[in-house]
């Protein structure tokens, strides 16, 4: 396994041990309350021939919505 994705935190945390897998929780793209209110990020991972090459924190753009969300409206 190259790269795990993990849920349920909501900000980007890497995992380290002595492991070859890469690890993170990945975050939460938007806040679930007022307490977690403010700028967001999204986990870019890149992996070439089962290598991972980088893992980009980039930030959520101002105003972005989840697609749902915005449907709601």
């Amino acid at each position: 396994l190259t790269y795990l994705a993990l849920g349920h935190f909501h900000t980007t945390t890497p995992i380290k041990g002595d492991f070859a897998t890469t690890i993170y929780y990945s975050g939460a793209p938007e806040g679930h309350n007022f307490s977690e209110a403010g700028l967001h990020y999204y986990l870019e991972v890149e992996i070439d021939d089962d290598v991972v090459g980088g893992v980009l924190d980039q930030p959520v753009p101002v105003g972005w919505s989840h697609p749902q969300r915005r449907a709601a409206r």
